[in-house]
This record gives structure tokens, C-alpha cells and sequence, in this order.
């Protein structure tokens, strides 16, 4: 059984090989193949609007 544990500066899977594998190709799929981390993680929102200065850019 896959457990997530997310804080605001890390991700943390536990489970076997193969669930961690789908997870990410789900993720994969969902974000956007040139996701970075720091864009999954639970902040990254608020964090992406400081560093723009405020605002977000399409």
C-alpha cells in the first residue's frame, strides 16, 4: 500500500517499487512531462507567486 507524506519542502512515498513507479507516471501525466519537483510539492503555489513578484504569468 502506497503511503504520501508531503510537507511544504518534500515529498516522501513509501510502498513498493511499483507503486512509487505509477504514482509517478500519474503525476507524469497530470503536471506536465518538464514538471519540476518544487511544482508538486503542497506550497509551491504560494511560492510561485512570490517569486514572480506577485504575479502569475500564463
Amino acid at each position: 500500500m502506497l503511503k504520501r507524506y508531503a510537507e511544504t519542502d518534500r515529498i516522501r512515498w513509501s510502498g513498493k517499487a511499483w507503486e512509487i513507479g505509477r504514482a509517478l507516471q500519474v503525476l507524469t501525466r497530470e503536471k506536465g512531462r518538464s514538471a519540476r519537483l518544487k511544482e508538486l510539492l503542497p506550497g509551491a503555489h504560494s511560492r510561485a507567486v512570490v517569486e514572480t513578484g506577485g504575479a502569475k504569468r500564463k
